[in-house]
């Protein structure tokens, strides 16, 4: 047999012979496997880890447009003030408690030209640095995970302008921390938040609640993370 008829022969019927095997193949319905306990966790496991990874790159970006926005007003109100006025003005602070949020306003400066970068020294055990920003001579922020719970601290340097937060449906409770620094307790949904300031600058700081957390007592946790801010 030449070569061109085993070449016409082999196209012809290989077709045939591929919809035969394809047919033969059951269907996703048809299958009646159950996957272990082990690889079930497994898969949830790399799901769950993804989802933190969207939520933290999501979380960084949105860091980083906030920071943009406090620079430009900033800048803008500080263009219409002497320097001497801004140095030795006294800072006045607002917050209007609305139903969808509550907004942190900041007028005037402080006396301190620097920004002091302050920072938890108490962490809970397990938890390692995952990301750490200065984004601007008046922002820092600082991340933590233990491959479960998530830890965020931001610290902004006090100065004219403002931010919101998102307390529409939350429980918002007025705390004190180190015996005498007023501070706002938020509880919404998986996240606990707390929102602070101090004679040079404000700080945010929040635990985000996961599926298989193993941090048991949130509130005292962030309670005591807040209190190491040196």
């Amino acid at each position: 047999m030449s070569k061109k008829i085993m070449d016409e022969l082999l196209y012809k019927y290989c077709k045939t012979v591929d919809e035969y095997i394809t047919d033969k193949i059951p269907n996703g319905e048809e299958i009646d496997y159950t996957y272990s306990e082990e690889f079930e966790n497994k898969i949830k496991k790399i799901i769950k880890q993804e989802n933190k990874h969207h939520f933290v790159a999501k979380f960084y970006k949105y860091s980083k447009k906030v920071a943009i926005i406090f620079l430009i007003i900033i800048s803008v109100l500080g263009a219409t003030m002497s320097i001497d006025a801004i140095r030795y003005r006294v800072l006045e602070f607002i917050k209007n408690v609305r139903r969808e949020e509550t907004n942190y306003s900041f007028k005037g400066k402080i006396k301190s030209e620097n920004f002091k970068i302050r920072k938890p020294s108490y962490i809970p055990k397990g938890f390692k640095e995952v990301n750490c920003d200065e984004i601007s001579d008046f922002y820092f922020t600082l991340d933590y995970s233990d491959g479960y719970d998530y830890i965020s601290f931001e610290c902004t340097k006090l100065n004219n302008g403002n931010f919101q937060i998102d307390t529409e449906d939350s429980m918002v409770n007025k705390i004190t921390i180190n015996g005498n620094i007023e501070a706002d307790y938020i509880k919404k949904k998986d996240r606990h938040m707390l929102v602070w300031q101090d004679d040079e600058n404000y700080y945010i700081l929040f635990i985000d609640d996961i599926e298989t957390s193993r941090m048991e007592d949130k509130y005292n946790e962030l309670i005591k993370i807040a209190e190491s801010v040196r």
